[in-house]
């Protein structure tokens, strides 16, 4: 699923190339670069949330992936960022995300594999929050982000079409091919990867990091909202109210965006 989702959303962005919206890396170094972020921010995500997905409802891992300005914020001080220094208004943020978290998740309960979904959720949207601090690193001023984006999820097709190839070919399981999962594969592919990027760094070119970063706030309630009509998904006390308190959360480690600071994307 996850070579499959890279494919599809290297060949939209390969259209974008064509008409000259976005170029492909040039030299070693870039292509270095955004080979790394793909398997930071997503062969190893994307992995973990389809894992993660099969044992927790899409609803949740929604509500799980919207923690990683959380992650960013913590790997970001850890990692020494310019501008990205803890002070107590911050870490009280941090706090009150992780106890929203631990609402959500309820690790003292029975029932491991649920749990495990969830970390595995988490687990990936911390890998975003890596992402972000490497781009910040590595990326942001370097590379122009179109570019980036079209280097890193064409390098992430290859990674994850050698990886599925290998795993293909050892595992004992019959190999067989459903053509509507299929067609959801490449429709979150195309769509959800490739046609998102260009709208995002789009938006970020646009309107500024500002307005982007408000995509936060409104995955978990999309999600949400989707999963319940779409899905049927009934959406416990415990995820709607931790959730609320990751925002809370969030809103408090978030700082003021500068107008001419570089953004800097992971996913």
């Amino acid at each position: 699923m996850v070579a499959g989702r890279l494919v599809a959303g290297a060949i939209a962005l390969s259209v974008a190339v064509a008409f000259g919206v976005a170029r492909y890396p040039r030299g070693l170094l870039e292509w270095r670069v955004v080979t790394i972020m793909a398997i930071i921010s997503n062969v190893f995500p994307f992995a973990l949330f389809a894992w993660g997905q099969e044992r927790v409802t899409s609803s949740l891992a929604s509500v799980l992936n919207a923690t990683t300005p959380l992650w960013t914020a913590a790997l970001a001080a850890a990692a020494f960022l310019p501008g990205e220094r803890l002070n107590p208004r911050r870490i009280g943020g941090l706090l009150l995300g992780l106890a929203g978290v631990l609402l959500i998740v309820e690790p003292w309960r029975t029932g491991g594999g649920q749990v495990l979904g969830e970390l595995a959720c988490v687990g990936a949207a911390a890998c975003y929050g890596v992402g972000f601090v490497y781009t910040s690193r590595f990326i942001s001023g370097k590379i122009p982000p179109m570019t980036a984006a079209v280097g890193q999820i064409t390098a992430g097709a290859v990674l994850a079409s050698a990886i599925a190839a290998v795993t293909t070919a050892t595992s004992s399981s019959p190999t067989h091919v459903d053509l509507q999962i299929a067609a959801a594969v490449i429709t979150l592919g195309a769509i959800g990867t490739g046609v998102a990027y260009l709208l995002f760094f789009n938006l970020v070119e646009i309107s500024g990091p500002t307005v982007a970063s408000t995509v936060t706030f409104a995955m978990p309630f999309v999600g949400v909202l989707l999963g319940v009509l779409v899905l049927d998904e009934r959406i416990g006390w415990n995820v709607a109210f931790g959730g609320a308190v990751v925002i809370v959360g969030i809103l408090f480690v978030r700082r003021k965006v500068v107008v001419d600071e570089p953004f800097e994307v992971g996913a």
